[in-house]
């Protein structure tokens, strides 16, 4: 099921989220876009398909709330540019939780309850994620000096071939 133009409000999941992050402004979103599919087994609620797009981000959830109320899901929030520029809730290690267009992405794990939902950071996709980005970097300058060493090498034979033409 699809929803457009709605807003979440007094979602205690929310405020807790706003709270943990130091972000206010997450505790009410005005969503533009909110797409769900969930299924019922085994006496929770699981959410396949649970994504969000409002002002503040694009915010993707998998996994389940039980009947009795415990949680267990993992949330990728990536939040928009302008709040991405005012992030800093970790301090340095906020510059490199960034994507391509210098948007913060924060994989987060949700425990607890219903009531009192827990939230961690999950750093392994930010690890995945900086790995790649460093290894396009590594394989960029790879290019670079293999190009520059090629110029040199031609540069070098030009001149080889000068001096034996004396």
């Amino acid at each position: 099921m699809t929803f457009a133009d709605g807003k979440l409000v007094g979602w205690s999941l929310l405020d807790t989220l706003a709270s943990f992050l130091h972000v206010a402004e997450i505790k009410e979103q005005d969503i533009k876009t909110l797409t769900n599919s969930f299924r019922v087994e085994d006496g929770r609620v699981w959410f396949d398909a649970f994504s969000a797009s409002s002002n503040d981000g694009d915010f993707e959830l998998i996994g389940s709330v039980g009947l009795d109320g415990t949680l267990d899901y993992q949330l990728t929030a990536v939040l928009s540019p302008e709040l991405s520029l005012r992030f800093d809730a970790l301090g340095d290690i906020s510059n490199y939780l960034k994507n391509d267009q210098g948007r913060t992405v924060l994989d987060l794990k949700i425990g607890g309850t219903a009531k009192r939902p827990r939230f961690s950071i999950d750093t392994s996709k930010a690890q995945e994620r900086l790995k790649a980005q460093l290894k396009g970097k590594v394989d960029e300058k790879k290019g670079e000096l293999e190009d520059q060493l090629k110029e040199k090498a031609a540069d070098l034979l030009k001149d080889l071939f000068k001096k034996k033409k004396k």
